[in-house]
């Protein structure tokens, strides 16, 4: 891992509050999902130097997103272009995943999602 990102983006921030996680609604949810999605509980503030080997940790080896819960989102990548488009899908899945919310009045029941062997197929892909 070369380049990370934190950002505060309202709707990444807003899913990080859920306990729902990113769910493969969209190409760009399967994007984060394939390339590996991991959480860390809500210690406060994140710039205490002693919850880096936490953060470390929860991300694993070889996943790339993290989600700080009550917070927002960490993308960590090889290189600052990865980072980049990883943070750009790791939004975008989480805006239409907050507007299907919206739109079925948080009803999980009312949104179509994928059943695992189609998830499957996409992830593939």
């Amino acid at each position: 891992v070369h380049a990370i990102w934190h950002g505060h983006d309202l709707d990444a921030s807003a899913l990080s509050q859920t306990t729902i996680g990113i769910l493969p609604l969209s190409q760009e949810a399967s994007y984060v999902l394939k390339k590996g999605l991991s959480f860390h509980p809500f210690e406060g503030s994140a710039n205490d130097e002693s919850e880096q080997p936490r953060l470390v940790a929860n991300l694993g080896p070889t996943n790339q997103f993290l989600l700080l819960e009550d917070h927002g989102p960490i993308v960590a990548c090889p290189t600052i272009e990865e980072a980049f488009h990883g943070m750009y899908f790791l939004t975008r899945a989480c805006k239409y995943q907050m507007k299907s919310f919206a739109a079925v009045g948080g009803d999980l029941s009312r949104i179509n999602i994928p059943d695992d062997e189609s998830t499957d197929e996409i992830m593939r892909r």
